[in-house]
């Protein structure tokens, strides 16, 4: 006899196997879904590479970018208050200690010419991509 599906749906169905799949990824490499930074989005311009990343709650200073071997690196850092040390919590989802994530670039950049710019919570790269050189044509000698 087979199973009957209620409610069946395959984008809804997909859907959960990504989340799935992102979990076992997370839990294969050590990082876990509450210690991650929100949501990100990496998009282009003729010009430039630019990253948004979401860092709720987190203040500027908290914030440390590095850019290496064309992967960037976002970590943030919050530290417990002494005073939050005495309280009796009964549900506390809010993260203390460090989160981090890092971006493998999908073109070469210029690590000399990135900017920063961290308002209400969103964290704006944005990086001037290497310039290639322009197609010329090249005349055959007679």
């Amino acid at each position: 006899m087979l199973p009957i599906l209620r409610n069946f749906d395959p984008l809804a169905r997909s859907t959960q196997w990504n989340h799935l799949g992102r979990l076992l990824d997370d839990l294969w490499s050590g990082d876990f879904p509450s210690h991650k930074i929100g949501n990100i989005d990496v998009y282009e311009d003729d010009d430039k590479l630019h990253i948004d990343a979401e860092f709720p709650g987190f203040k500027r200073e908290e914030i440390n970018i590095t850019l290496e071997d064309n992967v960037l690196l976002l970590e943030a850092q919050r530290n417990e208050s002494k005073e939050e040390k005495n309280n009796n919590y009964f549900v506390r989802e809010r993260t203390q200690g460090k989160i981090a994530r890092a971006v493998r670039l999908p073109v070469a950049v210029d690590e000399k010419k990135v900017e920063a710019l961290f308002t209400d919570g969103v964290l704006k790269v944005t990086m001037e991509k290497h310039q290639k050189s322009k197609a010329h044509k090249i005349q055959i000698a007679e």
